[in-house]
C-alpha cells in the first residue's frame, strides 16, 4: 500500500510506522488491507482524511495520534 505522507511508491509496514511513531505526523490514520491480519509486518497506509478519503481495498485500523 502507499503512504500519503510521503514517497507514494513507499511501503510501509506497521512495525516501521510503531519504530517511528514520533516522527509521523499525528493528524493521519492507519489503514490496512482488508482481509488481511494484522502483525508487525502487515503494509499500512497512511492517510489523511482531511484531504482524502482511503483508497478502495483498505480498513480503518488507528489513528496515529492514538498510537
Amino acid at each position: 500500500m502507499d503512504s500519503q505522507s510521503g514517497d507514494e511508491t513507499s511501503q510501509l509496514s506497521l512495525a516501521d510506522v510503531l519504530r517511528d511513531i514520533d516522527e509521523i505526523d499525528g493528524d493521519l490514520t492507519i489503514y490496512i488491507e482488508k482481509g488481511r491480519p494484522v502483525d508487525p509486518s502487515t503494509l499500512i497506509a497512511l492517510i489523511d482524511e482531511e484531504l482524502a478519503g482511503p483508497p478502495e481495498g483498505v480498513s480503518y485500523l488507528l489513528e496515529v495520534h492514538l498510537a
